[in-house]
């Protein structure tokens, strides 16, 4: 209602802006007017709000139009109503009576602003004019006032500052030097980045500050920008005048200090209007510093292409009239390809596969043709038949239909490995079956507290520990058992490892501490090996007569991280004895060997990384070289020709753009920041279907429309993703279920199929099932568990669960907010 009247009121005064200019009384006139009817027909109908005040504020009179421009249906409603204007009207009853004061003061009309309360309490801003009315004896009559509503405009006013301010905001945000000129080509306005540029670079920063004429200044430029800034301002002459739309230019403008380069681009500035041009200039040295690095990276890969220590191939795959690989033609060899294969480089160029090489295995072609195809890169490590040798590589598709192989001769490393294997299984069986107790320990926790005592100033341990046999029994405490065999479960009456190793203190009785003393002594003076007769007791209390020995696995003897501890039944010592020093031999040459392998495990994986990343860079910078390198040469070429090559390069850029794409999705899909957990895992069903021939059933309750913070969201789908690809490498079904259920509390995902199943426990006990691990520490960080229920033919169901009370989500969120490292 109360926005109808101000309307209504607005309407009344523009349609009567030429009443208001009607000459108004002058101080002698007044009375006069007043005994005049038409002077009450002013009073009474004008489109302004008229108040007849008397100089201690109280209102004689008021018009139609005051009394509605606050809400009132009457003069006389309004004047019964407010009976304190001065508090009931005036939002600031002080400045009003300030204002009463310098009218009376005055001589003619007093003008200014002011606020009022509406009769529903809102704010209204009105302009007053007040001016002194007197008698024909010239006395104060009443003072009067004249009231023009102005809030909707104050509000338009106050919103185009605000746009204004945002707009200069947001131009000054931006990195990049920005102006807008108008038709003239003047300077109207300049961002911040534009000012700091101009202030630290030019000579006379006025001539390209706002109020100068930017045409000028570049058809006055002189030197190496000469040429430039011709041609910046022939482009915004042409756009001003209508001749085109945008112009950008590359340019160096080196400093003293350093060099630099900028790209300047021009366009009209979009709307109706008057014509405007935005003129931008962008530091893009960076991108010029790395596209000069990118073409001496182009050259030193050429070069390690010819010098490379691993053998490295370029083909070109051949299908069938199916599209099935049948053959692949080789197009380039580096010198260790040759020497790998035994071949001759100009045997093999432009030569097919079975044309060389006739019993090449089918499942080489599969591998590539796989790669040529799809541009899926694929590491291998196979074994050719032909030369008797195994090969571990890299196949990657630089364009499709061809594929690139970097690949190095394994052969001595898998012997190793089978070596190690066997090694291992020995081992593995010797410490099972060995009749003599073996425990695996670690004392390092026991050293780092002997190496703490001692550089806290303990000399004598011997004397300390005799002193606090506390200490002594937690320091000898603080070792752990790693594994146990089995005739150590026999020595001690034990059912299974478990029940000894949950309480290992049960079997050393008090009466060891001598023993313990020698044996912590021992540790702290370095020596790695340690042998005492000790006295043990079973699970069920029988005493033991035990020899011990402990001697540190080589390769820990500085942390004492790997122990292997012997205990010897006296009554078998003779018979015992031979057979133990015989199984620390073969023990100490299986770790060593192990050592070897895992070091030799290592670096190869190192190399494999260093490897991997070499041909992702080498993959993208060729397929950009190759797009370069055509548009470089179809500046010279016919119409014809340069419609082919920008044919050619749109599909370049297609399968690139799609290649980047793949590899995006693979490592995280964008939709799951976008679009949450719930489209995320519909979008990747229905790939998954697509790409196993799985159906999948997702079924979902509380989770419609629903965000679970980054780290919960990623973690869900992660170990859904891990679950359906283990159901599609070893359930061998053609079904399974996904279900997602929320409660304002949890949140619960489950994957489930009917396949062939496996026994869980034993599998992640085994450190085989790194997947299943890894699925149950997701959900740990989170403060969640993860169950896995499954056995041979039965099927196997995961089910994980993330707790979503807000102090936890809040934690949670801190721990894994990436963005704001």
């Amino acid at each position: 209602m109360r926005e109808n009247q101000k309307q209504s009121q607005s309407n009344r005064v523009n349609k009567s802006s030429s009443k208001r200019r009607q000459r108004q009384p002058t101080r002698s006139e007044p009375q006069n007017l007043e005994s005049q009817d038409c002077y009450r027909d002013l009073f009474e109908n004008a489109p302004v709000g008229i108040f007849h005040v008397l100089p201690g504020g109280k209102y004689l009179r008021v018009n139609l139009a005051a009394a509605r421009m606050f809400g009132f249906a009457s003069p006389q409603e309004m004047m019964t109503t407010i009976t304190d204007p001065a508090h009931q009207l005036y939002l600031d009853p002080l400045k009003h009576a300030q204002v009463l004061a310098q009218t009376l003061e005055s001589h003619g009309w007093y003008r200014t602003t002011n606020q009022y309360r509406y009769r529903d309490g809102s704010i209204i801003t009105a302009s007053l004019r007040i001016r002194k009315v007197l008698d024909s004896n010239g006395n104060l009559a009443y003072l009067e006032e004249i009231l023009d509503n102005i809030t909707e405009r104050q509000h338009a006013e106050d919103a185009l500052r605000e746009a204004l301010h945002f707009a200069q905001t947001t131009i000054d945000a931006l990195s990049a030097n920005v102006c807008v000129l108008d038709e003239t080509g003047t300077i109207i306005a300049v961002n911040r980045a534009w000012r700091d540029f101009a202030y630290a670079n030019s000579a006379n920063n006025q001539e390209i500050a706002e109020g100068s004429d930017y045409l000028a200044a570049c058809d006055s430029a002189m030197g190496r920008h000469a040429e430039v800034a011709a041609q910046v301002a022939t482009a915004i002459r042409n756009i001003i005048g209508g001749a085109t739309e945008t112009f950008s230019i590359e340019y160096p403008c080196h400093s003293l200090s350093e060099k630099r380069w900028f790209v300047a681009r021009v366009s009209n500035f979009p709307g109706g209007g008057k014509a405007r041009v935005v003129m931008a200039h962008e530091n893009i040295t960076e991108r010029k510093i790395a596209e000069e690095k990118l073409r001496e990276s182009e050259r030193k890969y050429r070069m390690l292409f010819e010098n490379m220590a691993n053998g490295s191939a370029l083909h070109e795959i051949i299908c069938d009239e199916h599209g099935k690989p049948i053959d692949y033609v080789t197009l380039e060899v580096n010198s260790e390809y040759e020497r790998l294969l035994g071949v001759k480089r100009e045997m093999v160029i432009g030569q097919r596969a079975y044309q060389t090489v006739p019993e090449l295995d089918r499942e080489w072609l599969d591998i590539f043709g796989h790669v040529a195809l799809t541009g899926e890169p694929r590491h291998y490590v196979q074994y050719a038949s032909n030369l008797a040798k195994w090969f571990e590589g890299s196949a990657y598709c630089p364009t499709k239909g061809q594929f690139c192989v970097t690949f190095h001769d394994v052969t001595e490393r898998k012997r190793a490995e089978q070596a190690l294997a066997d090694s291992e299984n020995r081992y593995r069986t010797l410490f099972e079956e060995s009749p003599i107790s073996i425990w695996e320990e670690d004392f390092s926790p026991s050293k780092e507290f002997l190496d703490q005592l001692k550089e806290s100033g303990v000399t004598d341990l011997r004397g300390y520990f005799s002193a606090n046999s506390e200490a002594l029994k937690n320091g000898f405490a603080r070792n752990r058992v790693l594994d146990v065999n089995q005739a150590t479960l026999k020595l001690f009456q034990a059912m299974d490892k478990a029940t000894l190793l949950g309480d290992v203190g049960q079997v050393i009785p008090s009466s060891a501490s001598s023993m313990q003393l020698d044996s912590v002594l021992a540790i702290a003076e370095g020596k790695t090996r340690f042998e005492a007769e000790v006295i043990n007791q079973t699970l069920t209390g029988q005493p033991l007569n035990l020899i011990l020995t402990w001697c540190v696995t080589p390769g820990f003897e500085k942390n004492f991280a790997h122990v292997i501890v012997s205990l010897i039944n006296m009554t078998e010592r003779q018979r015992s004895e031979e057979m133990r020093n015989q199984l620390i031999a073969q023990l100490q040459q299986s770790r060593e060997q192990l050592q070897t392998l895992s070091r030799r495990m290592v670096k190869v994986q190192e190399e494999e990384r260093r490897e991997i990343a070499r041909e992702l860079h080498d993959e993208i910078g060729q397929w950009l070289t190759g797009l370069k390198l055509l548009l470089h040469i179809s500046k010279d070429m016919p119409t014809e020709k340069i419609l082919a090559n920008i044919e050619q390069a749109q599909h370049t850029i297609s399968e690139l753009v799609k290649r980047v794409r793949d590899i995006s999705l693979e490592l995280r899909p964008a939709m799951l920041d976008d679009l949450g957990l719930l489209a995320t895992l519909v979008w990747y069903v229905e790939q998954y279907k697509a790409q196993t021939n799985i159906k999948v059933t997702l079924k979902h309750t509380g989770v419609e429309g629903r965000r679970f913070g980054s780290a919960i969201e990623t973690a869900a789908y992660r170990i859904i993703q891990e679950g359906l690809t283990n159901v599609a490498r070893h359930a061998g079904v053609a079904e399974a279920s996904v279900r997602v259920g929320a409660t304002p509390d949890l949140l619960t995902i489950q994957i489930q199929d009917v396949g062939k199943g496996f026994e869980s426990a034993r599998a992640i006990a085994s450190g085989q099932a790194a997947g299943l691990t890894g699925m149950r520490e997701r959900a740990m960080l989170l403060g969640g568990n993860l169950t896995i229920e499954s056995s041979l033919n039965a099927g196997t169901c995961v089910t994980a669960e993330f707790p979503l009370n807000g102090w936890l989500e809040r934690r949670v969120n801190a721990r894994f907010d990436f963005t704001s490292r």
